[in-house]
């Protein structure tokens, strides 16, 4: 984030007032960089990111729509507060470390809990670092921008839930292809089994005919043969 921009911010300057300075001294490059420093503050009120700007004391001289409607504060309600006040009460203890942090160079994704006006912890990943005089660079403050993890969170617990809803129907569709197959194989066997019975009842059919041409055959002419015997009696 630009400084610059940042710096105006921080000093929170009406832009009526900017325009009636700007206007009296009727410089045109003192006019577009007014213009570009009102885009810019109207950029950051915006920002979906929760941005606060403190002063060198470390109190609150903005914070964006976003962090107000995350904190549950009036853009007013916040002004003049300490940090410490919308930071959860476990992390109070860590807050002068991470200034000072900020103060030797630009935090990044620093885990944080801040505290609503209703007293609930949100938990945020914070980015901070130190706004400086344009000519001398004095730091003047700092900004903080934020991003809550709530929504991530929920974001992860969803994955899971359908992580474990899929592998739940994968178990299920398997269960129902095991049991499939096991129907199949146990039809396929029944099959082969009638497919045997059926041979072994058609081999017992060519046997019995077999024996019963000749048996048939010596049935047949027993009287004849009794006969003939008679005969040569």
């Amino acid at each position: 984030m630009p400084e610059a921009p940042d710096k105006s911010v921080s000093q929170q300057c009406p832009p009526a007032e900017k325009s009636e300075r700007v206007a009296g001294t009727g410089k045109s490059g003192a006019e577009a960089l007014l213009r570009d420093r009102l885009q810019t503050v109207n950029i950051i009120r915006s920002m979906g990111e929760c941005v606060i700007v403190l002063s060198t004391d470390a109190r609150i001289c903005f914070a964006n729509k976003a962090a107000c409607n995350l904190l549950g504060y009036g853009p007013e309600e916040l002004k003049g507060k300490p940090l410490g006040a919308v930071v959860a009460h476990e992390n109070r203890e860590f807050l002068s470390a991470l200034l000072a942090m900020i103060a030797q160079g630009p935090v990044t994704n620093h885990k944080l809990q801040y505290l609503t006006k209703g007293k609930e912890d949100i938990a945020v990943s914070v980015n901070g670092s130190v706004l400086r005089e344009e000519t001398d660079g004095k730091p003047i403050g700092m900004v903080l921008v934020a991003k809550e993890l709530r929504d991530l969170a929920g974001l992860v617990k969803e994955l899971k839930e359908a992580r474990d809803g899929l592998e739940q129907k994968v178990a299920s569709r398997t269960e129902e292809l095991e049991k499939a197959y096991s129907e199949l194989k146990s039809a396929h066997a029944q099959l082969l089994q009638s497919e045997k019975m059926a041979a072994i009842g058609q081999l017992a059919a060519g046997v019995a005919h077999e024996i019963n041409n000749p048996v048939g055959f010596l049935l047949s002419n027993l009287g004849s043969i009794e006969s003939y015997m008679s005969d040569l009696r």
